[in-house]
């Protein structure tokens, strides 16, 4: 068999090969959906920074961002990767004014003008954005308790094996 024979062969198995591995994939995004979400946000990271050239359009990206972040946070959506980033906003004061302050000197440079979005009454505003952080701050704490709660019944149970219990806490310690 010659070279362009030995191509034509794999190219004719190649979509099968694809095909199964496609499959494997959707099977494994169904039981294990995080990879599936990590490659999304990766991918469009990627393309964020492939597009995005100007200072400006990554300043506009990252506040499309927040943006996004905080919605969640007033919807109490957020999942445990974004409650990770609202503490790491939360490192510096008053990050909801450092928004909106942050929006309205990209207005400056538009056609429409400057716009004042921090309103008169931003501690009542802060507050509400407080009590959301706090939500999310109880319910890890409950989450902790029961888990260190089913962790402690595990091991006082006697037909509970030492590497069942400690896979298990393993299960449990990785899941938060």
């Amino acid at each position: 068999m010659d070279r362009g024979q030995h191509l034509a062969a794999r190219a004719r198995h190649a979509p099968v090969r694809h095909q199964c591995y496609l499959e494997a994939a959707i099977l494994q995004s169904e039981l294990e959906p995080t990879r599936l979400f990590d490659e999304l946000e990766r991918l469009f990271e990627t393309l964020v920074r492939a597009v995005s050239q100007k200072e400006e359009e990554w300043t506009l990206i990252g506040l499309v961002q927040k943006d996004r972040l905080f919605n969640r946070l007033f919807d109490l959506e957020l999942t445990p990767k974004d409650y990770a980033k609202v503490q790491i906003e939360n490192q510096t004061p008053r990050p909801l004014v450092r928004f909106l302050m942050g929006i309205e000197s990209l207005q400056e440079k538009t056609p429409l003008g400057a716009a004042k979005l921090v309103p008169g009454n931003i501690e009542e505003l802060e507050s509400v954005y407080g009590e959301a952080v706090n939500f999310y701050e109880l319910a890890k704490r409950r989450e902790e308790r029961m888990v260190d709660k089913i962790l402690s019944v595990i091991a006082s149970l006697p037909e509970a094996g030492e590497a069942i219990s400690q896979g298990i806490a393993s299960s449990l310690g990785s899941s938060q």
